[in-house]
């Protein structure tokens, strides 16, 4: 089970330097603060939720706050992107979350907005323009062969 505690993610990733499992890299450092910055924010904005099972009931309203914005985290393959997010999800103490890479995710978003009936599957909007282009296709060439009887 990964350390669920609050360790921020310079310090792993600092831990991981000492002990040789890989090297310094400036980039990366530069991502590890914002990244601190962001896990800071998550922990504490699930730290001012009611703990109570019922404390949504019977505890005043929570004024309304703005969402924690994310990071969008790109660069070349090979670069410790994924390293990165690995120690950064392993850093969060917030117990209700999941890892996805990007593509999973969009797949996922797409997926449950056609199946909410929110949005058409894209690829249907693919195969009905090939349908349609293939009836055009077979209109014409009808078409044409009649007029020629």
């Amino acid at each position: 089970t990964p350390d669920r505690t609050a360790t921020p993610v310079s310090a792993r990733y600092e831990t991981l330097v000492a002990s040789g499992a890989i090297e310094r890299d400036p980039a990366q450092k530069a991502l590890l603060a914002r990244l601190d910055s962001l896990a800071v924010r998550l922990n504490e904005k699930r730290l001012a939720r009611k703990s109570s099972a019922l404390g949504w009931l019977f505890g005043r309203r929570p004024a309304a706050t703005e969402p924690v914005k994310g990071l969008y985290v790109w660069g070349s393959v090979g670069r410790g992107k994924t390293m990165l997010m690995d120690l950064f999800y392993d850093s969060l103490s917030v117990r209700r979350r999941r890892r996805a890479h990007f593509h999973a995710f969009m797949a996922g978003m797409i997926h449950r907005a056609v199946i909410h009936g929110r949005m058409v599957h894209p690829l249907m909007v693919h195969a009905r323009m090939l349908i349609c282009a293939l009836i055009r296709t077979c209109r014409k060439r009808q078409c044409g062969n009649r007029r020629h009887e």
